[in-house]
């Protein structure tokens, strides 16, 4: 696989990947999906047999990493959903 080939295979995976965490974090806000179960279900996924080591290694790898970046994204929404306080007066 030449360069050009691996940056836009690269490319269109990345593209793929934040557009499921979009959707998925959505789908939490709104309700309609519990995403710490959707976390845990990706880390406990092992890929079928098809395919080498090394490609199912990877999946792994990337499926756990999706799952870390939807719980930083959780995170990140309930952190900024906290009361801020401000001076000496809480703004509620």
């Amino acid at each position: 696989m030449h360069t050009t080939e691996f940056e836009e295979l690269a490319g269109r995976i990345d593209a793929l990947s934040h557009a499921l965490l979009h959707v998925a974090a959505e789908l939490e806000v709104m309700q309609l999906i519990n995403a710490p179960r959707l976390t845990k279900a990706w880390r406990e996924l092992r890929m079928c047999s098809q395919g080498t080591d090394l490609r199912r290694e990877s999946a792994h790898t990337v499926l756990s990493q999706l799952a870390c970046l939807l719980e930083q994204s959780r995170s990140h929404r309930d952190s900024r959903s906290e009361p801020q306080l401000s001076g000496s007066r809480a703004h509620y």
